[in-house]
């Protein structure tokens, strides 16, 4: 009896975790904003695919450092993301697919913490995201660049 309990406890807690996979646009979106914000007025568009997150080796990338608090986003067993976004626009950025265009990369999730690449060209903005009362928001961007 008690490990039917135990077992259903588990099971409650385990379906009350939320899914990376369905935090995915609102990561994105708080990171595009956080690239219009920057931006100051140019014209910007974003892909809407997202490529999963890759080691810095494999995407011959050179990563800062990750804050304080958000080292363990790069350990293995961390969602890694990619899939999708709907919709016309991501953070207020228009869809486009012109070489132009920003693409995102990940996001990495893990509990509380998120960490999205926006990647133009050989730079990539790493915005990285605490949920607090259930918003993500901007803690930190850090920039990695990328090796011809």
């Amino acid at each position: 009896m008690r490990r039917a309990a135990a077992a259903i406890a588990l099971a409650t807690l385990v379906a009350c975790r939320p899914n990376p996979r369905n935090e995915i646009a609102e990561i994105a979106g708080v990171a595009m904003e956080e690239v219009a914000r920057t931006a100051q007025g140019r014209p910007l568009c974003v892909d809407r695919v997202i490529a999963p997150w890759q080691e810095a080796s494999a995407s011959r990338r050179v990563d800062p450092p990750a804050p304080p608090g958000y080292g363990d986003l790069y350990a293995a067993g961390t969602f890694r993301g990619g899939g999708g976004i709907k919709g016309d626009a991501i953070g207020g950025v228009r869809v486009g697919t012109s070489a132009a265009c920003f693409d995102l990369r990940g996001p990495l999730v893990k509990d509380e913490r998120a960490m999205i690449e926006v990647h133009h060209a050989d730079i990539g903005f790493n915005v990285w995201q605490r949920r607090t009362d259930g918003v993500w928001r901007v803690a930190a961007v850090t920039t990695s660049v990328y090796a011809r």
